[in-house]
């Protein structure tokens, strides 16, 4: 009898031993699950992170990293990408960090024309020749 119950609590005691360990499995699986949800969450479904496509003018590739840079500049501008061809520059930001009008501020202190924002003079005179657009995209 003695010997049966030694039997008995050494795969009692192993078992609950598995059974621990896949609780506290369990257990952390799900905080990890719980944790990345609630990053997801935070960062898109909030509706915190914004696009906006709008129009800037440029010419050349030199214009494209001058635009793109000043886009990037602006704490909360996450991307910005320029097309040359259509003029067009697509900003993704964190609308909790940045007003949209800063961005185009931004682009228009380094020279460049927004849909919303004119370049001063003085902006506009510092680019290099080649970066001159308003020949090209004259202002209606």
């Amino acid at each position: 009898m003695a010997m049966r119950q030694n039997i008995h609590r050494k795969h009692t005691g192993n078992n609950s031993i598995i059974q621990g360990m896949g609780i506290k499995a369990g257990v952390m699986l799900c905080v990890v699950l719980f944790t990345c949800l609630s990053v997801a969450a935070q960062t898109s479904s909030s509706g915190r992170i914004k696009q906006a496509t709008f129009t800037v003018h440029g010419d050349c590739a030199m214009c494209k990293r001058r635009i793109e840079d000043a886009a990037m500049s602006v704490i909360g501008v996450r991307s910005a990408r320029w097309d040359n061809e259509y003029q067009l520059i697509m900003v993704e930001y964190d609308a909790s960090l940045v007003k949209l009008d800063k961005v185009h501020q931004a682009i228009a202190n380094a020279g460049h024309d927004t849909e919303k924002i004119k370049a001063s003079r003085k902006a506009y005179n510092s680019l290099p020749e080649c970066c001159r657009y308003r020949k090209k995209y004259p202002k209606k």
